[in-house]
């Protein structure tokens, strides 16, 4: 799942331009973005839907699923960040 995870990021990079870079190992992942604001932004609202992403940095944010995630969680998250990086362009 780590690869399924990392390919959905990057497909979310490359439709947004805040999202800078997208790297990590197995479900290990990080994705760098434009600005500090959009990370806070993104941590505050996927908080809100259900979703922890932690903020290192100023503007990385580490994903840290648990072992048992599955593609829908996954789907779930990458929606959710999808519809707030389109609120927020």
């Amino acid at each position: 799942l780590g690869r399924y995870f990392k390919r959905r990021l990057v497909e979310l990079a490359e439709k947004h331009p805040q999202v800078e870079d997208v790297r990590g190992l197995g479900l290990l992942v990080g994705m760098e973005l434009s600005e500090r604001r959009f990370a806070e932004i993104l941590v505050e609202m996927s908080r809100k839907e259900g979703y922890l992403i932690n903020r290192t940095a100023e503007k990385v944010l580490r994903f840290t699923p648990p072992l048992i995630v599955e593609k829908k969680d996954i789907d779930g998250l990458v929606e959710v960040m999808d519809k707030i990086l389109i609120g927020i362009t």
